[in-house]
This record gives structure tokens, sequence and C-alpha cells, in this order.
């Protein structure tokens, strides 16, 4: 009712089509018959109610609009703050962006348009004479929507996104951007790239098990490693050294990506340096809804350099009297290897399988065929889980594994490299001084930088997830 009144009320009658007769005629000749206007005063000079109502129509439409949007907007807000809101960071985040933007793509209509149509109606009622305001609205009325385009592509700042790198085509591109095609690959940093892509483009593990994404999109700086069913994350440490600002938006990325795995197995083990570590706990610290379960010290980087692998490579190795280099029987010696892994409880007897099927191993045995020691490959790229179970000990069989399985790494084009928690001092000590092992040491502004800093020592934790349910 208020639009018709405005229409029918603002339409021409015989004082309107009289008051600006002469101007149609001079301006529009012959379409003079058809137009809106508000003339409030007749010739006369006596006040015109019909005007008056339209005007106070459409202020009143007016009216119910603003009101709907200051009630939503007040809504909205107290949606933002309820306690009952079960959002992550970056999706309130993101939200909250988009309802700022919302505002300004409110505001700015309203100076640009509404309020200044509103006062060309209204201020002639007041007795206002206009003069240079009408042009001052056409103009307004013009530079509107250049100014609300702007507001589309500046208001909401646009956030850094990850991107999924597993495809083998989107791999390749990955490799060839952080090795610098190729003249990075001597950094350990890229070393469990080479690794995984290698099995990965081969066919190899993980099966649909591994994924791998980058952050940002575009030109990936922290790259991720995902074993899912667990889910397991390695963080790749960047060749041009951490970004604070930029590892803690790719970490809660990662976060808010692996949330529907988190929810199902309720835990997640993460391994990275110290310094994304460090970022981790802050995370944790403002809210990340993780508890800590298990920590088990600094894990020292070691790796063999081209010249180091061709070494080992010529190396003829024997076992010695009464052992024999064997391969692992996954269905006889499977069950064995994981019922001796400290770390069983969290990773399951088919992740194990996964891996002996698909990745390089080796085994001792003894010439009665009892298994002895062994040396396996992780899904992460490095060589991983040497044991020697207690009756074989003290004869040499673990060191040997691990240089048959560095070997095999060796001769199959991989980076060769492993992790040492520091407590573990006597293979620390021994490794240190072994001449076919080096030790990481980072790379800043084409300087060595000290072994001691918090980027080359390594960390494996792991974290319980508190369920939706549980926060």
């Amino acid at each position: 009712s208020r639009f018709f009144n405005c229409l029918f009320n603002y339409g021409p009658d015989e004082e309107t089509i009289v008051y600006v007769q002469e101007f149609l005629h001079k301006d529009f000749t012959g379409e003079g018959q058809n137009f809106i206007g508000a003339l409030y005063f007749s010739t006369e000079g006596e006040f015109r109610m019909r005007a008056f109502m339209a005007t106070m129509g459409f202020n009143s439409i007016m009216a119910v609009c603003m009101s709907v949007i200051v009630s939503c907007s007040y809504f909205i807000i107290a949606h933002f703050r309820s306690k009952n809101v079960q959002w992550s960071g970056k999706t309130k985040k993101m939200q909250q962006h988009l309802f700022y933007t919302l505002v300004i793509q409110m505001i700015i209509p309203m100076v640009f348009v509404y309020f200044p149509c509103a006062g060309i109606i209204n201020l002639p009622m007041l007795g206002c004479r206009l003069n240079v305001f009408p042009n001052l609205v056409s103009a307004s009325l013009t530079f509107f929507p250049l100014i609300d385009a702007f507001i589309i592509m500046f208001g909401v700042p646009m956030s850094p996104s990850l991107r999924e790198f597993t495809a083998p085509n989107q791999l390749r591109e990955l490799v060839e951007f952080l090795t610098g095609g190729g003249q990075l690959n001597d950094r350990f940093e890229n070393f469990a790239l080479q690794n995984i892509s290698k099995w990965i483009l081969a066919g190899g593990f993980p099966k649909g098990h591994m994924r791998i994404f980058g952050y940002p999109a575009d030109e990936p700086y922290y790259v991720y490693f995902v074993e899912e069913n667990h889910p397991h994350i390695q963080g790749r440490t960047p060749s041009g050294g951490h970004d604070r600002k930029l590892l803690k938006q790719s970490l809660r990325a990662m976060l808010e990506m692996l949330t529907p795995e988190l929810e199902k197995h309720g835990q997640l083990l993460l391994e990275a340096d110290y310094s994304s570590n460090g970022i981790f706990l802050e995370l944790q610290s403002e809210g990340a809804p993780f508890d800590s379960v298990y920590a088990d010290g600094v894990f020292i980087p070691f790796f063999m350099d081209e010249e180091q692998k061709r070494k080992i490579v010529d190396i003829e190795f024997k076992a010695p009297e009464g052992y024999r280099i064997d391969s692992v029987d996954i269905a006889e010696d499977s069950e064995t290897m994981h019922s001796v892994w400290p770390f069983r409880a969290l990773s399951p007897l088919e992740i194990l399988r996964y891996r002996l099927e698909s990745l390089p191993s080796v085994c001792m045995k003894s010439d009665e065929g009892d298994l002895a020691a062994w040396e396996l490959s992780h899904s992460f790229g490095q060589i991983t889980h040497l044991f020697t179970l207690e009756p074989h000990r003290g004869k040499g069989l673990g060191l040997l594994a691990e240089n048959l399985m560095a070997q095999v790494f060796a001769r199959e084009g991989l980076q060769v490299y492993k992790y040492v928690v520091d407590h573990n001092v006597d293979v620390v000590r021994g490794t240190m001084k072994h001449p076919l092992w080096s030790t990481w040491k980072s790379v800043k502004n084409g300087k060595e930088s000290d072994e001691k800093e918090e980027d080359i020592l390594w960390s494996f934790n792991i974290f319980k997830y508190r369920r939706g349910k549980e926060n």
C-alpha cells in the first residue's frame, strides 16, 4: 500500500502539469504527460497533502528497510558472540570479514543513493530551495556503482588457501618449484618431498593414504604431508626460514581441513621442526581443541650426502655367523614387528603392512629362520623403526640393518636420512662419528648456521583432539 501510495500520489495531476508544463514542453517536447514528482505547494502557496502523504509513504518504506537491516545486524553480532557457536577460528574469522563487508556495502548505497534521494524529496517540503544539490545527487548516483565494485574487490581480505598437490601432475609441479628445478635437491628440507613424490609417482605407498598440501596455494611456502587414517602430519621446514605469521595461518588451515578426520579418530600425530611445534603449542594455548599426550624429546636429523651415498653403494655387507640377510615375510613377521613398536597403540597393524608391502625394508634372520633385527621405511621418506630383538643384541645386527637400508635407498636414487632422539646418547654419538652420516645444518642467506638452531631440531608429538561435544 505504501508503494502504491507513492506511485499514485507522486503521479501527475492538473496542478503539477501546469507547474512543470513550460519546462517539459521546452526540454521534453511531446513527452510531458507522464512523470512523477513531489509538488508540496501550489502556485497559490497552499500546502498539498497529496504530495506530503506520498513522501511519508516513501519515508516509511525507508524506515522499515533500515529497521530490518539494523535488527539483522544485531542478531548476527549476537550470534558471533554466542558461546553455543562451535566454529573454528578460521571459519569465524571468515564470517566476520564477510559481515563487515556487507555492512560497508550497506553504508555505501545509503550515503550515495538513499540519503541523497531522500534529501532531494524531503527538503523542498521544509521550504529549502534546491539549486546545486540535484546535480550533486546525479553525480553521486553515477559514482555509486564504481565505489561498490571496489568494495567487492578489496573489502574482503583474501586469505591464502591450501592447495592439494597429491595428483601426479600437481606433485611434479610442486617438486619443481621447491627444489628450483633440481638445484636444491641436496637440501635436507626437500628430502621428504623427493622420496614421497618418487614413491607416489611410481605407484607405490601409500595407495591413497598420503595427501600433500601447500600453503599458500599459488606459491607454497609451507608444505604438509598427511598420512590419513591416523591422521599423521609432517611439516616441511621452508628453505628461506620461518615466517611465523604464515606458519600459524598454514597450521590453522590444515587443522580446519582435517577436522572430519580428527572428529573420527580423536588424535593427531605431528612431526615438525621445533619452531613449527612451538607455533602449534601457541594455537593450543589460544584455544585449539588439543591436549598434549606424548612428546619424546628432541630428534636430531642425520643424512648422507652424495659422496657418502656413493661409498655405501660400493660396500659389500655380510651378516655375522649364524645369521643371514633376508627380506621381510609380511604374513609371518609383521605381527612381531608391530608388537614391539612403541607406538603400536596409535598406528594400527594395517598401516605397518601397507608400508611393508610398498616401501623398502630389510631384516636379519637366524639360520633357523627366526626374525632377529630389521629396519623399515617411513611413509614420510626416512629410514626408521630400527629394532633388534633381545636374544640377538650385541652382535652388530642393528648397525648392519641400518647400513643395508641406507644402501637400498641410495641404489634406488632416494635421499638417505633419519632422525635420532637426543636421549639415545650412544646412537647420537655413534652417528656423529660415523664417516657415512652428516648432520643437517640450515642455510640462511647463503651461510651455514649453527646446528643447535630450533628449525633444524625435530619433534614428534601426539595430541588428543577434543571432539565438538567435549569442548
